[in-house]
């Protein structure tokens, strides 16, 4: 931070800038923060979240959802709206699961499975701020520019009252959002160019 931010009376007013700022950041989609829910189910049990998935990701968004069985067979899982499941677990069936359905951060699966099976899904992860100021994770290392921007914005808006930072930190924060999401395209790239006809 700029040494106008150094002060020491600032410092608890930084940390809950940078907190606001990964709060704020956290619905966007990078590169970095795309991740894998897998836990394993108990025959029986239809809903999974809580003390479960305890130590695991939490899944903003889904992009594929498998199941695995205990020989190693893979089958991708439907995703429901749970009000369906609702309606469906009043059958108690047991089985395979096929369908799930997201709720707060849980999951309910139908068919209510019968054994043990590992349930894999993929997508945009919840990555929280780091504990401390000492610990790193994305949102300080590769994100940095982008969170000491906005961080640097919402202590001109709600702190220190200055309209010129502010300012100047809409356009640090746009260039540091774009930056990053064109990392994000680089890597998902498949690196192979292919011909079209005109």
């Amino acid at each position: 931070m700029s040494t106008t931010l150094d002060r020491p009376d600032l410092i608890g007013h930084v940390r809950a800038a940078i907190r606001a700022a990964i709060g704020f950041w956290q619905r966007e989609r990078f590169a970095f923060n795309d991740g894998v829910l897998s836990f394993a189910t108990v025959a029986g049990r239809a809903g999974y979240g809580g003390v479960a998935l305890a130590g695991q990701n939490v899944m903003l968004a889904i992009d594929s959802a498998i199941a695995v069985d205990g020989s190693g067979t893979t089958w991708v899982l439907k995703s429901v709206p749970l009000a369906s499941l609702e309606a469906l677990g009043a059958q108690d069936q047991a089985g395979q699961p096929a369908y799930f359905a997201k709720f707060s951060e849980g999951y309910r699966l139908y068919p209510i499975p019968d054994a043990v099976y590992t349930i894999r899904f993929t997508g945009h992860v919840r990555l929280g701020a780091p504990a401390t100021d000492a610990d790193t994770n994305a949102w300080v290392d590769e994100a940095y520019d982008l969170i000491l921007s906005y961080a640097k914005r919402h202590l001109a808006l709600h702190v220190l009252k200055d309209p010129a930072l502010r300012s100047a930190m809409d356009i640090a924060v746009g260039e540091a959002s774009v930056s990053l999401k064109g990392l994000a395209t680089t890597m998902a790239g498949t690196g192979v160019v292919q011909a079209y006809d005109l």
